[in-house]
């Protein structure tokens, strides 16, 4: 059999094949910002070192933005920031945009609801933010000089200008929670930080969505459950489920079975996603603990809008868990991460859920695994399956970076342990990832970006004509079920899956003059 010009291919994934590429940043942690001219982009312009809760957003464009947080401005000083950079990945430069290049800059609120470029939100930590369908990049509390913050502001890339749409100019106000699920003009959350968004996007309808967080409820402080939507048509809030007091015990009720009682407890640090049916999905997080960061949380939630009711998922309504790991890159129903917080997520083309990292519980397994440490392991959540896949990193606490030559992938690459990352999705569906808390022995913040490749592996053909030789393969990795195959053409050999053998991939694209031949007595498996 003989094919050309043929495609089956719909999205790439990313797979136990995908590679890691240390893309730009230092190696080193602590370092200062180098900023450079406010909007002009340069190739020695970087970020400092930070440790945060996810400001981030990806534009229209396929531009990777972030705003402020904790760690090092131009001088090298350590405290809130609140500089807005973009990086482009097809030039592989960061622009200082807006904000300030110098640590703890004061809010300039200017009039609610009007724009203006004098207005700016003031150096903080720990915000929660989203992107619109509209492309305007939208930012809510955190913690900053003035205590946590409430305020809800949304920034348009064309106009380079701030606006402060909601919540209070002052810092430590108390939610007003009004009806459950009725929206009104006066209703807002109360200050808070380390607050769960999904995934940095608004839902199919427009809204922004809030679980929880450390701050005010509506008469006393401390970890949040409650769940806020908000309307950017009608720049209102609603509060949908959860209390209106803090530090409120979670309802698990029947692993799989909606119920109107079920709740998560209250947390802070949580990763929270939005899938293609417009459920809300939560997973993991902490109580603080007197400082202590515990108890940890390894339970996933899903959150029906319609219904109102949530369903435990999967994982412990116990606290402070090993993970589960199994076999990587193997689905099994025991499989479980850890109790975490502060780790990072994505959600893929095809609806799986991704967690990396964060501060929490490796395998109970492993040796030197004495509590809560940094993480670097990668997992997928399929939610048709309800299982979770250890896809990439280490079992155990602690792994440090291997960062190899920069801008080139290899299979050895990876990012160390670390929390607080920031983190972006391309349209390519590669996975991003920025600095964060390393919690090795003498770590500190960085300011390293990574990428993960989708696991598209491209034929090279300079061995021989044979598909299930390594060396015939970009990376010298032969394709597996899991990955997606391109045949250029013009190869020095063109592949063939010889007689007796079997090849395998998920999607083939096969690009003009390529020709792949499978024989007669041979057999190639397109998993999708």
């Amino acid at each position: 059999i003989l094919l050309s010009l043929f495609t089956l291919n719909l999205y790439a994934q990313i797979t136990t094949n995908s590679q890691w590429t240390f893309m730009k940043g230092d190696s080193t942690t602590n370092n200062a910002g180098v900023y450079g001219t406010p909007g002009v982009a340069s190739p020695t312009n970087k970020p400092g070192a930070r440790e945060g809760c996810g400001m981030n957003w990806v534009d229209t464009s396929g531009n990777l933005w972030l705003f402020g947080d904790l760690g090092f401005d131009v001088n090298g000083a350590e405290s809130y920031l609140n500089d807005l950079w973009k990086y482009d990945p097809i030039t592989n430069q960061w622009t200082w945009v807006n904000g300030n290049n110098t640590i703890n800059a004061a809010t300039v609120y200017g009039i609610k609801g009007v724009a203006a470029s004098s207005n700016n939100p003031g150096a903080r930590h720990l915000s929660t933010t989203w992107t619109d369908n509209s492309g305007d990049l939208w930012l809510f509390g955190g913690s900053s000089p003035l205590g946590t913050l409430n305020d809800l502001w949304k920034y348009n890339i064309a106009s380079n200008m701030w606006t402060w749409m909601s919540g209070d100019n002052t810092g430590n106000n108390y939610g007003v929670y009004g009806t459950q699920g009725t929206e009104a003009a006066g209703n807002k959350p109360g200050g808070r930080n380390r607050a769960c968004r999904p995934d940095t996007r608004e839902d199919a309808s427009g809204n922004l969505w809030l679980f929880g967080g450390y701050g005010n409820a509506s008469t006393n402080g401390g970890e949040l459950n409650d769940l806020w939507k908000y309307n950017t048509a009608t720049n209102q809030w609603t509060w949908m489920s959860g209390d209106t007091t803090a530090l409120v015990a979670g309802v698990y009720g029947t692993m799989g079975v909606p119920d109107p009682a079920n709740k998560p407890g209250a947390r802070v640090g949580g990763v929270c996603w939005i899938d293609a049916t417009n459920q809300f999905w939560l997973c993991g997080g902490s109580r603080q603990g007197g400082g202590t960061w515990s108890p940890k949380f390894s339970d996933l939630w899903k959150y029906d809008p319609v219904t109102n009711m949530w369903t435990w998922m999967k994982g412990d309504n116990i606290t402070d868990n090993y993970g589960v790991y199994g076999t990587q890159g193997v689905a099994a129903a025991a499989n479980n991460p850890g109790g975490r917080l502060m780790g990072l997520c994505w959600i893929d083309n095809t609806n799986n859920f991704w967690v990396f990292g964060g501060y929490g519980y490796a395998s109970g397994s492993t040796a030197n695994s004495t509590g809560t440490q940094g993480l670097n392991d990668l997992w997928k959540y399929d939610p048709i399956t309800n299982n979770w896949t250890w896809m990439k990193g280490d079992s155990i606490p602690n792994p440090t970076n291997v960062y190899g030559i920069q801008g080139v992938a290899s299979p050895t690459n990876k990012p160390g342990n670390r929390s607080g990352t920031d983190q972006w999705r391309d349209a390519k569906g590669n996975l991003w990832l920025f600095g964060g808390i390393d919690w090795s022995v003498g770590g500190g913040f960085r300011n390293d970006l990574w990428k993960l490749s989708n696991g598209t592996i491209i034929w090279i053909g300079v061995t021989s004509k044979d598909w299930t030789v390594g060396s015939n393969w970009s990376g010298g990795i032969v394709p597996g079920p899991n990955d997606d195959v391109i045949i250029p053409g013009e190869t020095p050999y063109s592949p063939t899956v010889l007689d007796g053998t079997t090849g395998y991939c998920r999607d083939l694209l096969i690009l003009t003059k390529a020709v792949l031949t499978v024989q007669p007595n041979a057999t190639l498996n397109i998993s999708h």
